[in-house]
């Protein structure tokens, strides 16, 4: 009987077992492959490398999804496109920035988070946010426990640390308790007690114009650390008046109408010493404010701007170009 040929790649085969690769290589081999079947899938969360998720876009409701520009997303320096946006601001601040939810301190809403939102989606990152007492916003800032501020007024004394792009520009009002018919204007509130939060451009308001124009009745200046403290402290009567942004003053008269009357100052319809507000980043952040700036200017082009300050019925305080430190004092 004659022999049967062994076939090709057999164990037994001498020619075969000749070029047949070590068994560490045939390792790697199987090693590599996986690697690269991993690295051709998606993923949602940070990759291995500690990249921010990048998302294609970012719905926000009542306005729709926002997608990256890649033009802007270009200028976003490495260091904050792997880390993402970090941005503080004083919450509760309506209706800027909130809380979602009562009782709930990570999960937010308001002009500024949607706003910030649109901004870090067009760059292509991603933002998370915390809240700061008002006067540890650019001390914070500085140390380094975020590199991005929001709801803050772009000031020329600011700018010798900050770099401010413009969003928007609002001037202040007084907030009084419903019937308090003798606060008309400005002026009225000489030798009154007025709650403001402290360290803003707002108490600075309200003390230059007790020095120049109050004489003998200087205004009684109270300064809060948050809008909530200075808003409880007109309505249990431990102030007569609540100074805030004009827009906040009018939003929180209408949702407690029986209580609270916005001073409409006809000789100031826009509120007073109305000044840019800036998002703010440090002097030696340049590079990230042209990144915000840009992707800021996208969505004025396009008019995801607008459809923001639409929903939060605050068209009237808009921009129409994005501008780089903007303060007009």
């Amino acid at each position: 009987m004659s022999a049967i040929p062994r076939r090709l790649g057999s164990p037994a085969s001498a020619s075969t077992a000749a070029v047949r690769p070590p068994r560490a290589l045939r390792r790697i081999a199987l090693l590599t492959a996986a690697v690269v079947t991993l690295a051709g899938c998606g993923s949602s969360g940070n990759d291995q490398s500690g990249n921010a998720p990048t998302p294609a876009a970012v719905t926000i409701e009542g306005v729709g999804p926002v997608a990256k520009d890649d033009k802007a997303a270009a200028l976003l320096p490495d260091r904050f496109a792997k880390d993402g946006l970090v941005i503080a601001a004083n919450i509760p601040h309506p209706p800027f920035i909130d809380f979602s939810e009562p009782g709930v301190t990570d999960k937010f809403k308001g002009l500024d988070y949607d706003l910030t939102q649109a901004i870090a989606a067009r760059l292509g990152t991603v933002a998370s946010y915390k809240a700061q007492p008002f006067d540890s916003l650019i001390p914070g800032l500085q140390a380094g426990s975020h590199n991005v501020v929001t709801g803050i007024a772009d000031l020329k004394a600011r700018q010798e640390a900050v770099t401010f792009v413009d969003y928007s520009k609002t001037g202040a009002a007084a907030l009084a308790r419903h019937g308090n018919s003798q606060i008309k204007t400005l002026a009225d509130l000489c030798g009154v007690k007025v709650a403001a939060v402290r360290s803003t451009t707002l108490q600075t308001l309200l003390e230059d114009y007790s020095k120049a124009s109050c004489g003998a009745r200087p205004m009684k200046i109270i300064g809060y650390p948050d809008e909530a403290a200075g808003l409880q402290a007109l309505l249990s009567q431990a102030t007569e008046v609540y100074f805030t942004a004009k827009v906040n003053a009018i939003m929180i008269a209408k949702s407690q109408p029986d209580k609270l009357t916005a001073v409409e100052d006809p000789a100031e319809p826009n509120g007073y010493k109305a000044n840019p507000n800036g998002i703010g980043v440090l002097n030696a952040n340049e590079d990230l404010a042209k990144a915000i700036q840009a992707a800021l200017q996208s969505l004025l082009d396009d008019g995801t701007y607008g459809r923001i300050y639409s929903k939060w019925d605050l068209a009237s305080i808009g921009v129409t170009s994005a501008v780089i430190n903007g303060a007009i004092n």
